[in-house]
């Protein structure tokens, strides 16, 4: 399993912490034991918490060295300036606010400055301010000169300095900074200088200490530690925490070795929101390398994505650096987490480093970078924004997948590698804790009695360490969970009832291991003379109620509302309710009609009570309605023979209303329920058999009273098998009848049906509605809507449509649910309506990653009526650009042979893989829409990519890929399958259009797309045989081709979309942009031959 930590002690007591990495030691100033005879053990734990105490090592401690304890600035003062060679000065704890700068200038060996106890905030040495520019004689905190060697500066704090915390200045070497915490600084927090030949600092050590700004730096002159021309620095084992500069201007490195620096070991440091993290490096200088050698490894850099920054690990100018095993999160804030520069950077080796940014070599920078991953999240990490970048048990990508290095034998925390198969990738090596903490209450007492605000605490500890603990008041949590020692809540106990509670505290590792404490129990004994709060919220105050309804109030108290009361006119109304939220239910009819006025009262334990302001109301109750409507059929006739779709109609009345009105078939509902007068469906006679049937009609009221009609009683009577031999729709059977205008308006959207149906956004929604005489017509691309129109009665004139609906989103804010991945280039496409229930296919008009699955949706054809819409739903077992954007009923004696009364279809798009290159068929029922999510669809027509019908071909008469369909139409009475659109009759070409400068010849389109210039107008014929023998598995849905194609009008080439009345034989073909900015319809008459 691994040794887990060696703890030193001296006479049976700790010496330091606990040492964690091989080789286990302990620095150990013997000048705080006396001298005399010691005994010195070690004690080994593994993870298991297993430990065993080594044999006694017994030492006699004579110090020759100097101690000089001070416990006031001025006897500080006097020691440094009477210091001598092997000297330490012990600090006594408390604040020492300098008059100078602890300045340590000539010639010196063997120098501590250290704190009286290990914690480095007992002892605070503290400077004039960062920002105090009359610093006088205090310009830095500690600085050395001249000939100063092994130098130790330990277990205090320096803070608010002008200028640098710690200064080890020309003639310094071999300096230790350990167990220190330095806080504001003006410029570097330590800084390491160089003489004019190059020569600085060497051998120095900066560890186990916090290096930290808690308010904004002065400028961008700072950072953290600062190595000029220093070799063989190691700093391991910090926190550097915010070293940044004020806004907009960019702090330097927490750690920077520059100006000639070498072999330089950064590892195990923590750096939270720092602007840059480690930099070995930082410019090009003539004729030397700005760093060389040395290795960064298991460091944690976290940089949150409010904090602008530069790059987390910053390798410059030095060649043979190694940047291993350590963990960079910079959050978006900078493009890469480390970044190699300039021709002198060779050789670098960049490996296991766990990032979520990229690795950059910039400037002709040469190295091995391997095995890294650039794809790290937070949701990998403990608690990233806190800076624990320790690994979680479903960090699976970077758990095992690294590679074993010589030079990283541990990790960030000194445990062993690897702990699984293989190394972890990143600073931690996860190993997964069960060892749950350990956790006692100190405060209050058990069998205290407390009043007032109180004090919880808890003292916790855990083998690896404890995340948090939460207090609990009778099991539920007291305040928020405390993150740190020492660990307590205030408990204001007037919140409480008086009498017997229970306090526990719940320890947490950050493993998630947890331990409830022994429980505490104490008494409350408060007086409480404080009533609640309470008023009536509901109903209205002069508001009129009928029938039931809920009477509410909200309630509060400063311990608890025990209870609330309703009452009316003085008197309780129902019971009193003991929990919240407070209502009761009362019903009006056992009041008289007229005023009446409700109050509530609340109590809480202590007896308290106030009752709520009143509220008045005034009781009108009325008889219930128990009349039923009345209902009678108007068609078809009684005794009538009837075929194919007949249309069912009724008419209904009440003495309230008339909810809606549901046909019925031999006693079955036949089509949806028909919500507004006139109240008709159209039935398919093919689905039901020859001979007898009865019709009825059920009406119902808003209070559910229903009536069903008379039956009427009808005989079918179609004709079997295909009607096959029905005529073939020519060029000849169109006849134009004339055209007429959408209204100018905005029928209430932005910009109304200017632009309707151009460019690659449509909306190119269009259908017919028999109920009304009437279209369902798209508006404006950006906007997505739909109006219904009233058809003009005469055309003479060109006339302009009345708007029966004004433009209204159909779907009700939903277009999105076809595709939530794809953020834009949402459509409307197909419109259809069929019993009297509206249709309406989307796309994603540029679905790159084919993430569309599903596309119709149906609604009421009132488009005022909201909260109806059902879908999206899927169609057919293809991609949805098969099915979306037109679509047909098909003719009743069609329809046993086709297997379902309607067509959908869709071609091309901006992604031509994905669906039809040519027109396409689907079969599918319309009623499975509203209770299926994947409806069923049968393809009968359908070109896929590739397919051999469609090529390049100048002049193609069938298909281009320029192809543009938006209408689709099964004439009643003849066997053709029309399909209306766009067709491209010149040279396939991808790319800009335009009459000259552009990729492409296109001077009606100067678009980047697809160009087939000229165009035309074009119906491609299909013969609906060729359908079926695709349905009957004889043709495969690419093998057939139209039996005709022809220019529908040379006046125009874009089609919106098309409608069709079956009963009158007109054709409605809606024109882009031929009124000006918006659409003509023109109107067609089918001749059948």
């Amino acid at each position: 399993m691994g040794v887990a930590g060696v703890q030193f002690k001296v006479d049976g007591v700790n010496l330091g912490a606990e040492d964690t990495t091989s080789p286990y030691s302990f620095a150990w100033n013997t000048t705080t034991a006396s001298n005399g005879s010691h005994a010195l053990t070690a004690v080994a734990r593994d993870a298991a918490g297993n430990t065993t105490t080594s044999a006694t090592v017994t030492v006699t401690v004579n110090n020759g060295a100097t101690v000089v304890n001070v416990s006031t600035e001025p006897q500080l003062q006097s020691a440094i300036q009477q210091l001598a060679s092997d000297t330490t000065i012990v600090l006594a704890p408390g604040t020492y606010v300098l008059t100078n700068t602890l300045a340590i200038n000539g010639t010196f060996t063997n120098i501590t400055i250290t704190g009286g106890t290990n914690n480095s905030n007992d002892v605070v040495v503290q400077g004039r301010g960062m920002n105090n520019a009359s610093y006088g004689t205090v310009p830095n905190g500690v600085s050395t000169a001249g000939s100063v060697q092994n130098i130790t500066i330990s277990n205090l704090t320096i803070r608010d300095v002008y200028l640098y915390s710690i200064l080890f200045d020309v003639g310094t070497q071999s300096p230790r900074v350990s167990n220190v915490h330095l806080i504001d600084a003006g410029q570097q927090f330590l800084r390491s200088t160089a003489d004019p030949s190059g020569k600085g600092a060497d051998n120095g050590i900066v560890e186990d200490s916090t290096i930290e700004y808690t308010a904004t730096s002065r400028d961008a002159n700072t950072n953290g530690v600062d190595i000029i021309g220093g070799a063989n620095w190691i700093v391991r084992r910090n926190t550097f925490r915010n070293i940044v500069g004020p806004a907009g201007v960019l702090a330097g490195p927490a750690v920077l070795a520059v100006n000639g620096s070498s072999n330089t070991l950064t590892e195990r440091n923590t750096f939270l929101n720092c602007a840059r993290g480690i930099a070995y490096g930082i410019w090009d200088p003539p004729g030397m390398f700005d760093h060389t050698g040395g290795i960064i490894r298991n460091n944690f850099f976290y940089r949150s994505s409010t904090q602008p920054g530069d790059v987390g690990i910053g390798v410059t100018d030095s060649p043979n650096t190694q940047v291993l095993n350590n963990t960079v999160i910079v959050s978006g804030t900078y493009p890469s987490a480390i970044e190699y520069r300039f021709a002198g950077t060779t050789g670098v080796v960049i490996t296991n480093n766990l990032l979520d940014g990229s690795i950059s070599a910039r400037d002709a920078a040469t190295g091995t970078v391997s095995n890294n991953l650039t794809t790290a999240t937070a949701s990998m990490f403990v608690n990233a924004s806190a800076g624990d970048l320790h690994l979680v048990s479903s960090a699976t990508a970077a758990i095992d997948h690294g590679v074993t290095l010589t030079n990283v034998t541990s990790d960030v925390d000194g445990q062993s590698r690897p702990s699984g198969a293989a190394y972890d990738i990143g600073a931690d090596e996860y190993v997964g804790d069960t060892t749950p903490p350990t956790v006692s209450l100190t405060a209050p007492a058990n069998g205290a009695t407390v009043s007032g605000t109180a004090t919880v605490s808890a003292t916790a500890s855990d083998d690896v360490g404890v995340a948090g603990v939460q207090f609990k008041l009778d099991g539920v949590n007291l305040e928020s969970e405390d993150t740190s020692s020492p660990y307590s809540a205030t408990w204001n106990s007037t919140t409480a009832s008086n009498g017997s509670h229970t306090l526990t505290a719940v320890a947490r590792d950050a493993a998630g291991n947890t331990t409830t404490s022994t429980a505490v129990t104490v008494t409350v004994s408060n007086i409480d003379a404080t009533p609640p709060t309470v008023s009536v919220t509901g109903p209205a105050n002069g508001s009129t109620v009928s029938a039931t309804v809920s009477v509410t109030a909200t309630a509060s108290d400063n311990v608890s509302v025990a209870g609330v009361q309703f009452t009316l006119d003085g008197a309780n109304l129902g019971t009193e309710d003991t929990a919240s939220p407070y209502s009761t239910t009362w019903d009006t009819t056992t009041a008289s009609n007229g005023s009446h006025t409700l109050t509530a009262v609340a109590r809480d334990a202590a007896g308290n009570t106030t009752t709520s302001a009143p509220v008045t109301v005034t009781v009108s109750n009325t008889a219930p309605d128990t009349t039923p409507p009345t209902v009678s059929m108007t068609a078809p006739a009684s005794g009538a023979t009837v075929s194919s779709s007949v249309t069912v109609s009724a008419t209904a009345s009440d003495n309230v209303g008339v909810v809606g009105v549901q046909f019925l078939l031999d006693g079955t509902a036949v089509g949806a329920e028909d919500t507004s007068s006139p109240y008709s469906i159209a039935w398919n006679t093919a689905t039901a058999s020859n001979g007898v049937h009865t019709l009825a009609a059920r009406a119902r009221d808003a209070t559910g009273n229903s009536t069903t009609s008379s039956p009427v009683t009808v005989t079918v009577s179609n004709t079997g098998g295909t009607p096959s031999t029905q005529p073939l729709l020519q060029q000849s059977s169109l006849t134009y009848l004339g055209s007429f205008r959408v209204p100018a308006g905005t029928l209430g959207s932005t910009y109304g049906f200017n632009a309707a149906g151009t460019g690659g956004l449509g909306t190119y929604a269009m259908t017919f509605n028999p109920a009304r005489n009437s279209l369902f017509l798209g508006g404006h691309p950006y906007e997505q809507r739909v109006a219904e129109l009233a058809i003009p009665s005469s055309l003479t004139g060109t006339p302009t449509a009345t708007a029966l609906q004004n433009l209204i989103d159909p779907l009700e804010g939903r277009l999105s649910s076809i595709n939530p991945s794809d953020p834009n280039s949402k459509v409307i496409g197909s419109a259809l309506v069929y019993n009297n229930q509206l249709f309406i296919g989307a796309f994603s008009y540029y679905d790159g990653a084919a993430t569309q699955t599903k596309s119709e949706f149906v609604r009421p054809v009132n488009l005022s009526t909201t909260g109806q819409v059902v879908g999206p739903v899927k169609i057919g077992a293809n991609y949805p650009g098969w099915v979306d954007k037109y679509a047909s009923l098909i003719p009743a004696e069609w329809q046993a042979s086709f297997g379902g009364p309607a067509l959908a279809g869709g071609t091309l798009g901006a992604i031509n893989s994905l669906q039809s290159w040519g027109p396409s068929a689907t079969v599918f029922d319309p009623a499975n829409v509203t209770t299926m999510s994947n409806v069923p669809g049968t393809l009968v027509l359908g070109y896929p990519y590739g397919h051999p019908l469609a090529d390049t071909a100048i002049g193609n008469q069938y298909l281009s890929q320029a192809d543009f369909i938006t209408g689709m139409v099964f004439p009643t009475g003849t066997r053709s399958v029309l399909f209306f659109g766009k067709h491209g009759l010149g040279n396939y070409c991808y790319g800009t259009g335009g009459a000259s400068g552009g990729d492409c010849y296109d001077p009606d389109d100067n678009s980047k797309g697809i160009h087939s210039y000229p165009y035309r107008s074009q119906i491609w014929a299909y013969d609906a045989n060729d359908l079926i023998a695709v349905k009957n598995g004889q043709k495969q849905s690419y093998d057939v081709v139209p039996y005709a194609v022809w220019q529908l009008d040379a006046a125009f080439v874009d089609i919106q979309g098309v409608a069709y009345d079956s009963a009158a034989q007109r054709l409605y073909v809606s024109r882009v942009y031929a009124d000006n900015t918006r659409p003509l319809i023109n109107v067609y008459q089918v001749v059948v031959p």
